[in-house]
């Protein structure tokens, strides 16, 4: 893999080509040569930096051949992944560096999936007929509302459609006000290009903190995580549709999203925008309140009295999470398939879950009205909602309409709840 940039492309220890800053000296350099760095401002051999005045000391004494005190994106992006010649402390401190200046400027860094979080894009033969005919009433020549668009990805030239999220131009430009954004996308090199080149013409937002499926499987070949990232993680937000896509130590960084579902697909049940001839609505929109709660708070001396360094944006994460069916007592109908995992969820939302319905139960969670637990909810007037309640009140980030999720009578489900949970987008 190479990358546009000014500094010569170097190769790591499996023969991947990638660049960094120019080598500066075969010598260990001087501590004060190595500081003075335009991304830092300083020139002095012990530098502090306008932060809590944290005192930043020679990050890269054993690193004799690179440019380790650089913090520009390319270097930023690559250093972690093929592990220079820096050990774990200066990593770290790297990485430390790298925060302080981010924080300094009051924006953290923001980590975006793309296919399914801010568009979709398939093959063209993966469309069902229905789809392809309403999508063939909706391309247009007007340049301010093209938002589905055909590509040809290399190297195989394939032809694929792609459909922007709605709100997502305006999305990433307020976005870009409060955070440094990253993307980072388990699809192959050549199709995240695609996607960024039509996402981010201007390249204002995302620079080259860009990462695919062919920086991290090599590392990580089941899972992406946040060590290939410059940065420390209580600065990093995670904006991903599927939470088990990132590392368990990761998964405390991710504000999970609703599936962008535009076209159809084989695992689900759901009829998809398309078929349904409608988009989804505003939801980047919802998102994009959510992350302004979460960056104001933060960086809100008198809501958080520690100093911004000692400062973990999981936490705010965490109790902006912890808040949303906070006061609800959620009983399960004990015959739910996916129970401990809907428990789980509800209880990361601050809800209160039991075993047995009693009177101060305020929710029972079923698939059918016919069991025991539905017909006591209904006779004791508590809200009776369908299982995608919960998962609905996760992706929005805020409680849902219980009205919207009924639980049916068994001849009701099939095709009444075909299409349920996309009306609450």
């Amino acid at each position: 893999m190479s990358l546009e940039t000014d500094c010569p492309p170097i190769h790591n220890k499996s023969g991947a080509e990638f660049s960094i800053c120019e080598e500066r000296t075969t010598k260990k350099p001087k501590v004060e040569e190595e500081m003075n760095d335009h991304h830092l401002g300083t020139t002095t051999t012990t530098t502090t930096t306008s932060i809590d005045q944290i005192e930043m000391k020679d990050p890269c004494a054993s690193a004799s051949t690179t440019c380790a005190s650089c913090l520009c994106d390319d270097c930023a992006n690559f250093a972690v992944t093929f592990s220079f010649k820096y050990n774990d402390g200066e990593i770290e401190l790297l990485r430390k560096v790298a925060t302080h200046e981010i924080l300094h400027r009051r924006k953290l860094q923001l980590v975006l999936n793309l296919n399914h979080t801010l568009l979709r894009v398939a093959g063209i033969d993966d469309l069902t007929l229905e789809e392809e005919a309403y999508l063939d009433t909706q391309f247009t020549d007007d340049p301010l509302r093209q938002d589905i668009l055909i590509v040809t990805v290399p190297p195989k030239m394939k032809s694929m459609f792609l459909k922007f999220r709605p709100f997502v131009q305006t999305f990433l430009k307020e976005a870009s006000d409060m955070f440094e954004m990253n993307v980072y996308s388990n699809s192959p090199l050549s199709l995240v290009r695609e996607m960024i080149r039509l996402l981010d013409p201007r390249n204002e937002y995302f620079g080259s903190r860009v990462f695919s499926r062919d920086d991290f499987c090599s590392t990580h070949p089941k899972n992406k995580c946040l060590d290939v990232l410059l940065a420390q993680e209580s600065a990093v937000l995670i904006l991903d549709h599927k939470l088990e896509a990132w590392r368990e130590q990761n998964q405390n960084n991710v504000m999970p999203m609703q599936k962008y579902f535009f076209c159809e697909e084989e695992e689900s049940e759901l009829r998809s925008c398309c078929e349904r001839e409608t988009n989804e609505g505003y939801y980047l929109a919802f998102i994009l309140q959510r992350l302004k709660q979460i960056h104001n708070r933060f960086f809100d001396d008198e809501v958080i009295c520690d100093k911004l360094t000692d400062r973990d944006v999981r936490k705010v994460l965490e109790t902006l999470r912890g808040s949303v069916l906070g006061g609800s007592k959620i009983a399960f109908d004990p015959l739910q398939a996916d129970k401990l995992q809907l428990w789980k969820m509800a209880e990361q939302l601050g809800a209160t879950c039991v075993e047995q319905v009693d009177a101060s139960v305020t929710h029972v969670v079923a698939v059918h009205a016919g069991t025991p637990e539905s017909r006591w909810a209904l006779e004791e007037k508590k809200f009776l909602v369908y299982p995608s309640w919960i998962e609905a009140s996760h992706c929005m980030w805020q409680k849902c309409h219980e009205d919207r999720f009924p639980v049916f009578e068994d001849d009701q489900i099939g095709q009444d709840r075909k299409s349920k949970p996309q009306e609450e987008e």
